[in-house]
């Protein structure tokens, strides 16, 4: 494979980046932390838990662990309180720095058995449990012990972010819960005096909101250390923007637009287009005025804990589609517009601002490629020496040959996946979504080209293989022509309906000859399959591939059938599912001996 630091990057830092970690081949795993636990774990995975994972990594050859989203949330991880707070939830509690065992013992063993793990899900309420047993706790102790020169040193190194989160969270906790924007104009827009005062009154709780946040930098800051003793590294978040309701929007109001709310723009097949909640957007205007300081902190704090970060929403940092917050929520988005408005700044604005990012962090960042957008600034990324987090799935030739991309014919700068916290999991997509059109894009379809819905479904989809949600062609409709026939069109009477057509049918067939499996191909996913798939992607030009731990549970066949059950997240639905999913064993399990072999095999292989 071409050498990454041969390659056209242009950007010295990026490249110097590569000089220093190395450009060789890679294979990784996604482990969301709330998904996993061990024997010790108090409720929920911990940071702690992490280090063993680490050492799973190490048995496996798996060089590269990915987390998502680690700061403190409410209903989503990547709409959180804080661009900086990491959430009390993953904190170890017989890990904090300077508490004697005696003091956490038995609070330990009560959260162990009011919140047991290996259920198939986390209960967060878990979170509220840990910080009342850290509050006795920290109570108990005096402020000399408290206040080591360690802890004096983090708040002054972090005074950007820690003191008014820690007051924001004070705020929410002795006075009241509701978002920022329901507070009393005295809280609201932070009347000086009635801070001070308010600050004064509940020094303590601040302080012990300082004290929790310490405890959790020192714990992740030694889960990377720990990695990287055993070459593994660990890839980070950057989750496109914070929660409306968070410190950060609270107290630094100026960098966000409160008034907009992100989206899609409406196109033929979904003519409303789309809005995204009610999440606030970044005003680009007073970030750039001021020299991009919300920015370099926020990845200066970060590279603590990550070698590396994925950009979410890598598209977002040129344009976005944008809605007034105030606008109809029927209307989706249209009325929208792209932010910025001016086009003659979009890839001026994009690369400016990765060029910030590169300069001003130790971390090698890769970018998000699914988003919608985000294809049109690929070759800018890749210019400055970004790699692209590219969906195996979906990475064709979607206008020629409708084919896979083949694995020799990666651009070197990719990384190539199966699966993410956001998509179905590869055998979910194998034997559910692979080979079919949604049934709500082809309904739109049929409206739009005056078509007889019922009766097209009958001739164009197999009945056995179809759902409520998804439709599979029929084998038999195997040519351009055959389809026609059966709509009755030309070919340009019905472009969309063909192009669909082309991209989706016959997925399988066309993966299992890049697969290079035998006999005849099969509609069930297996061992063999995942072991193939995986393979692909370790021998793709790619320079690194990270697939889902349930992808690896799947190869294993400690997940097998019914695999739409294990997905982190089914983006556009409000669930309490979303989010919850705990794998169904525990880490120590996936030590066992020939499990890792079988694993390594793939990876060495």
């Amino acid at each position: 494979m071409k050498n990454l630091i041969d390659l056209e990057i242009e950007n010295y830092y990026s490249e110097e980046k590569w000089r220093t970690m190395g450009s060789e081949k890679r294979m990784g795993v996604l482990v969301p932390l709330f998904s996993i636990y061990s024997t010790r774990s108090m409720g929920s995975g911990d940071f702690e838990d992490l280090k063993l994972i680490v050492d799973w990594c190490e048995r496996t050859s798996n060089k590269i662990l990915q987390l998502m989203p680690l700061n403190d949330f409410h209903n989503s991880p990547y709409a959180p309180f804080s661009f900086f707070a990491l959430d009390p939830v993953y904190i170890a509690l017989d890990k904090l720095i300077g508490v004697p065992e005696d003091l956490v013992r038995d609070g330990i063993e009560e959260i162990k058995r009011n919140f047991p793990t290996g259920r198939g899900y986390i209960d967060y309420e878990v979170k509220h449990a840990k910080i009342n047993l850290l509050y006795k706790v920290y109570k108990q102790m005096n402020l000399m012990e408290l206040e080591c020169n360690d802890f004096k040193k983090f708040i002054e190194e972090n005074k950007y972010w820690i003191e008014y989160y820690c007051l924001y969270t004070t705020l929410k906790f002795d006075y009241c819960q509701e978002t920022w924007e329901d507070w009393d104009e005295c809280f609201r827009d932070k009347d000086e005096e009635r801070i001070k005062q308010f600050s004064n009154e509940h020094s303590d709780r601040i302080m012990f909101f300082k004290w929790i946040q310490w405890q959790l930098y020192e714990q992740l800051k030694a889960v990377k250390l720990y990695a990287n003793s055993k070459n593994v590294l660990v890839m980070g978040d950057m989750f496109f923007i914070v929660g409306r309701d968070s410190a950060d929007v609270w107290n630094l109001r100026k960098y966000f637009r409160i008034d907009l709310v992100p989206g899609l723009p409406p196109e033929p097949m979904c003519p409303k287009g789309q809005r995204w909640g009610n999440q606030s957007m970044y005003n680009w205007k007073n970030i750039i005025d001021d020299d991009y300081e919300l920015i370099k902190q926020r990845f200066k704090y970060n590279e603590n804990f990550y070698d590396i970060v994925r950009l979410d929403t890598a598209a977002s940092v040129f344009r976005m589609w944008c809605v007034k917050r105030e606008a109809s929520q029927e209307d989706e988005g249209l009325n929208g517009f792209f932010y910025p408005e001016d086009s003659s700044v979009w890839e001026e604005q994009g690369e400016t601002l990765l060029e910030v990012i590169q300069q001003s962090t130790r971390m090698l960042i890769c970018a998000e490629n699914l988003a919608p957008l985000c294809g049109e600034y690929t070759p800018i990324i890749r210019k400055l020496g970004i790699p692209p987090i590219c969906f195996h799935r979906w990475e064709k030739d979607w206008d020629i040959t409708h084919n896979f991309i083949l694995p020799q014919d990666y651009n070197p700068l990719t990384v190539l996946t199966l699966s993410n916290h956001d998509t179905s999991n590869f055998a979910d997509w194998w034997e559910n979504e692979a080979g079919r059109i949604d049934t709500s894009r082809f309904s739109q379809l049929c409206q739009y080209y005056n078509l007889d819905y019922d009766e097209m479904k009958i001739q164009l989809f197999d009945s056995e293989l179809s759902n409520d949600n998804k439709l599979r062609w029929k084998s038999s409709i195997d040519s351009m022509e055959g389809l026609l026939s059966k709509l009755h069109k030309n070919k340009d009477e019905v472009a969309e309906l063909v192009n669909d057509y082309s991209n989706y049918s016959f997925e399988k067939e066309k993966l299992w000859n890049i697969m290079n499996l035998s006999g005849t191909m099969r509609e069930s996913c297996d061992k063999e399959i995942m072991k193939a798939i995986m393979k692909t992607l370790k021998d793709s030009n790619a320079v690194w591939s990270i697939s889902s731990i349930i992808d690896y549970l799947c190869l294993l066949g400690i997940i097998e059938k019914d695999y739409n059950r294990y997905r982190f997240n089914t983006p556009g639905t409000v669930s309490g599912k979303n989010w919850t999913m705990t794998l169904p064993i525990n880490i120590e399990r996936l030590f066992q001996k020939d499990l890792c072999d079988e694993i390594k095999r793939v990876m060495e292989g």
